[in-house]
């Protein structure tokens, strides 16, 4: 007996392995060290390749990933925006759409800001708010919402779900995160557990039991004290090792308590420890009028610990008195390292319209990196301006979503502008409330609705929309970036743990969920290892209706020979091209009376 309760922490390291073999990385950018070369090893850990990423990249997290709310409460998680490989611009957000069906019965959530901007290497957080209908989801079923960030062409993403709860139970999440880390050097997260519905009592923490050896970790305390309607942490330290190859990680850590257990991931990008500094500029494109000025803002940033003094030069200005000139103002600038400093450049617009650029060399020691600011003179006249909001929308295939195209007055224009639409790729379905609008001088806002459908049989993926707004020979656009998402499902269990006597039976309800509007029959089968218990799934086959769910019921039974000791139960969900799987850790324990000391009845995690 004491050696089965020994090994037991081994056990619950072992199921970890299995829970944490995901397929991908949530929210990480699919450049060739994670798409082309990247291995999963031991333990579900990313092995990267040592293929160098394409370019400027972002990934989007979710901190906690997870959330159970009380019917008519609200939640939150922190979406974190990362910069990778220099990456510098605004991100925008947006959310897969709420139900139709109206609050409070209904859950509901939004995204706040909708846009963020990144600077290079940096991060940036928007934050995610679910406010938990009072009769869907019901308790226990989960809601997967996925949140977007898109950027020109790249469009990157994060799920968030959440279930509705009245039980004691404790959430866990892990703060900064994600982090970047120099190889040789230490990072250090606090990871948060906090009590709902009441919760009180310890939870032990575990972390993959694995030698070191690109990078190490360690969690101080493994086991904490959560009080009822409290909260209580502990520190994870992850410390890399100089010959640590660049790249994304990760490191997953597993809370128990009873048969309550839950996960979050701390993520980490190991850069190149070479001091190095970026440059970028803000905007850096600009439109400036016939005597006047406009300016861009460059920023030089320290990269790997960088600091120093670092120089700004410009070409010459032409010197005739009408042509188009410029200035950059300081010209040196200092860097502590890591931190970021700033220049102004200034463009002074002559009197003929006329376009070009100017290059900005930053230069430090043997260290050089430049930047370019294009700009245009226009006559100062009178135009307009055409936006969309929101500019970014995730829409399920065979759905709808709008847009609302504002058309704004600049200089006095007064006039008709006339207003079309079009997709690209072509796909989607895009009708304008209004062919034209008239807007009236003074800078007012003249406005129309924008709706864009998809049919079930849309190909998923990204797409861009541009409405083009044209009066005379004025013509500007406004674009939303698209994103389809194709019909899916979920499968969750009610009892996550399942402790069973020996010669006994315990059962898990297998709920699936369709997402997306998801309708067609879905197979379940059971595997258990190691082998000893028989698992029976009724129904072995559901039918779901688009928005539906739908229940089985797992029955893991044992004989009175069945081993004592832990057992890992993979139930599989197939529909055609579609597979998902959920896992439910049995321990089988001596019956009462036996000297083993008895176990209980499933638990739902």
């Amino acid at each position: 007996m004491k050696l089965r309760i020994r090994i037991l922490p081994i056990i619950g390291l072992l199921l970890l392995m299995i829970l944490y073999a995901p397929a991908s990385v949530p929210g990480t950018a699919p450049c060739s060290q994670l798409a082309s070369g990247a291995k999963y090893g031991f333990l579900g850990f990313l092995v990267p390749s040592v293929a160098a990423c394409p370019g400027p990249e972002f990934t989007v997290t979710a901190n906690p990933s997870s959330l159970a709310i009380n019917p008519g409460a609200t939640g939150t998680s922190t979406i974190v925006i990362t910069s990778l490989y220099s990456f510098s611009g605004t991100v925008s957000l947006s959310t897969s759409p709420p139900p139709l069906c109206p609050s409070p019965n209904c859950s509901t959530w939004s995204i706040n800001p909708t846009s963020v901007t990144l600077s290079p290497n940096g991060t940036a957080s928007s934050t995610f708010t679910v406010t938990a209908g009072t009769s869907s989801p019901t308790p226990g079923n989960w809601v997967n919402v996925t949140v977007f960030g898109t950027s020109g062409n790249l469009t990157r993403s994060a799920i968030v779900k959440f279930t509705t709860s009245s039980t004691p139970d404790f959430t866990m999440s892990v703060s900064p995160n994600p982090q970047t880390i120099q190889p040789g050097a230490t990072a250090t997260y606090t990871i948060l557990m906090t009590s709902i519905n009441g919760f009180s009592g310890t939870v032990s923490l575990q972390t993959p039991l694995m030698p070191c050896s690109t990078y190490c970790w360690s969690v101080n305390p493994t086991v904490v004290n959560v009080p009822a309607g409290g909260n209580a942490t502990s520190t994870l330290t992850i410390t890399t090792t100089t010959g640590i190859k660049p790249g994304n990680y990760q490191l997953p850590v597993l809370g128990f308590s009873g048969s309550l257990s839950h996960q979050v991931t701390a993520y980490f990008t190991a850069v190149s420890s070479t001091p190095d500094f970026s440059i970028t500029a803000n905007p850096a494109s600009l439109q400036v009028q016939t005597g006047t000025t406009s300016t861009s803002t460059v920023a030089v940033t320290s990269l790997n610990g960088f600091a120093g003094n670092v120089s700004l030069q410009v070409p010459p200005s032409p010197l005739c008195p009408a042509c188009t000139g410029w200035a950059i103002n300081p010209w040196t600038v200092t860097l502590s390292p890591n931190g970021t400093a700033t220049s102004t450049l200034t463009i002074y617009a002559g009197g003929n319209p006329t376009s070009g650029s100017v290059t900005v060399n930053a230069t430090s020691g043997n260290l050089s990196h430049t930047v370019t600011v294009n700009y245009t003179i226009v006559s100062k006249s009178s135009d307009f301006t055409i936006s969309a909001t929101p500019s970014s929308l995730g829409i399920p295939g065979g759905s709808c979503a709008t847009s609302t195209v504002t058309v704004t007055s600049v200089n006095s224009f007064n006039g008709t502008v006339s207003l079309t639409s079009s997709s690209s790729p072509t796909g989607l379905t895009t009708t304008l409330g209004q062919s034209f609008v008239v807007v009236p001088a003074g800078g007012n806002a003249t406005t129309t609705t924008l709706t864009i459908c998809t049919t079930p049989s849309t190909p998923s993926g990204p797409y861009s929309i541009t409405v083009t707004g044209t009066s005379g020979t004025l013509s500007h656009v406004a674009n939303i970036s698209v994103t389809v998402t194709a019909p899916n499902f979920s499968i969750s269990a009610s009892a996550g743990n399942i402790t069973i006597d020996q010669g006994s039976s315990g059962t898990s309800t297998i709920n699936v969920t369709s997402l997306d509007g998801f309708a067609g029959t879905i197979s379940l089968s059971v595997s258990i290892s190691p082998s000893g218990p028989t698992g029976v799934i009724n129904p072995s086959s559901i039918t779901l209706q688009g928005g539906g769910t739908a229940d089985s019921v797992l029955t893991v039974s044992t004989t009175a020979s069945t081993p004592a000791g832990s057992y890992v139960v993979t139930v599989t969900a197939t529909s055609s091209s579609i597979t998902h799987t959920v896992i439910i850790g049995v321990k089988l324990v001596d019956p009462p009376g036996s000297g083993g000391g008895g176990g209980g009845k499933a638990t739902p995690t």
